[in-house]
């Protein structure tokens, strides 16, 4: 989680905070850098001191495991299939599968959010995405 953060912060450097008079691309990584690194400082932490006081760990936990590569694959699709779809898609496994939530509760997530993202980046923050694939 550490090498992730270090990398979401790395890579948005690169790629600029501020474009034009406008979020640029950079910044939601860069949020996302500095709300993931000192999260991942205190799960170290509890792990250390965790292993200390019990003498065996909990075990393997797949869930997290899946979390990750359902994030990293959110991220590959991201380019090829514009924001909406890998963004719903993203939630609803998220929320059915790795929570065990019901369908309805997984659709009005996926779509409410992602309706979400869309207008905040379109409307509020008045970013251009690329929301649906290229033709």
């Amino acid at each position: 989680m550490i090498a992730l953060a270090v990398a979401f912060g790395v890579g948005s450097l690169k790629l600029g905070f501020w474009d034009h008079g406008i979020p640029g691309s950079g910044l939601m990584p860069m949020i996302a850098s500095l709300a993931l690194l000192p999260l991942a400082f205190i799960l170290l932490v509890q792990a250390i001191r965790g292993r200390e006081g019990r003498g065996e760990g909990e075990g393997f936990q797949l869930l997290p495991i899946a979390t990750l590569v359902l994030l990293w694959v959110y991220v590959a699709a991201l380019p090829r299939l514009g924001f909406a779809i890998p963004t719903a898609v993203m939630l609803f496994i998220l929320v059915k599968f790795i929570y065990g939530r019901g369908l309805l509760p997984a659709l009005l997530v996926s779509l409410l959010v992602t309706a979400g993202g869309v207008m905040l980046f379109s409307m509020f923050l008045d970013t251009p995405i690329q929301v649906w694939p290229h033709a």
